[in-house]
């Protein structure tokens, strides 16, 4: 039933992503290929002008977009008017939380990949059309996959698959914290939303208190730039500073999402 969930959700809210990435696509191609003209004209530069600042627009509009609909397809998907629907579903609450999750997890990077691969088409420009473009780029990697990789190589290359996952992990208790946030806020007879967000900035203030707390105990305050420092110097040190970090945000997203579950299951109620 949970590939039946995500199939509904990648189809609701699939058609505006798609246009939206395509918009910024294009945007970013046209942009790309008037910078590499010379100005011929006013009306080139009014053109070049209007589809930069498009571009900018677009890729802000994408980030917005995705996180507004991040919030809303759960908040309204559970609690609003369809929630009264995806209730009576044979589906248990896990399902229901798993499906928004993964949904929200998957548009956010494609987000990000559609931003990344905008601006660099963009910087390419004509490049992109040249003869020979293409296959340069197969030969590079050709090359690429031919490299024999040493120790240190490979130890970077897992230092960074350890910084991806953190990122994963991060991504998901985040939309965990607010998930069960917006769970909170329906406790209240109204005003929803603002609860909500008086709910969470109130768990992140007692998240940074707890925070402190521990690294006050443990003696300990290392963060991220510790980490950084540590990818020339101690990998081992940075393997297990990542591996704390992960666990811990493992922890807190298993208590964001027991939560949530606990508010659907036994606290539900719907607009």
């Amino acid at each position: 039933m949970l590939r039946k969930l995500l199939k509904y959700e990648f189809r609701s809210t699939g058609r505006t992503y798609g246009l939206i990435y395509l918009v910024t696509v294009l945007l970013a191609v046209a942009t790309g290929l008037l910078s590499h003209l010379e100005s011929l004209s006013n009306i080139i530069d009014l053109i070049f002008n209007l589809t930069s600042a498009g571009f900018t627009i677009m890729v802000f509009v994408i980030f917005v977009v995705t996180v507004v609909l991040n919030l809303t397809r759960y908040g309204r998907g559970l609690y609003g008017d369809e929630g009264y629907l995806m209730h009576t579903l044979p589906v248990s609450p896990w399902q229901l939380i798993a499906s928004k999750l993964i949904t929200s997890i998957v548009w956010t990077i494609a987000t990000l990949a559609v931003a990344l691969v905008s601006l660099l088409v963009m910087i390419l420009g004509s490049e992109l059309f040249r003869p020979g473009f293409w296959e340069g780029v197969g030969r590079f990697f050709q090359a690429l996959m031919q490299i024999h990789l040493s120790a240190s190589d490979w130890n970077t290359i897992g230092l960074l698959a350890m910084f991806c996952l953190l990122w994963l992990l991060f991504l998901a208790g985040a939309l965990l914290q607010i998930y069960l946030c917006i769970g909170l806020g329906h406790l209240t007879s109204r005003h929803h939303a603002a609860w909500s967000v008086l709910f969470y900035f109130g768990i992140n203030v007692a998240m940074s208190w707890f925070q402190t707390f521990l690294a006050d105990m443990s003696g300990n305050a290392a963060g991220l730039g510790t980490m950084v420092a540590g990818l020339g110097e101690n990998s081992m040190l940075t393997y297990g500073l990542l591996a704390r970090a992960c666990l811990f945000e493992i922890l807190w997203a298993a208590v964001y999402w027991a939560g949530t579950q606990l508010l659907l299951t036994k606290k539900l109620n719907l607009n």
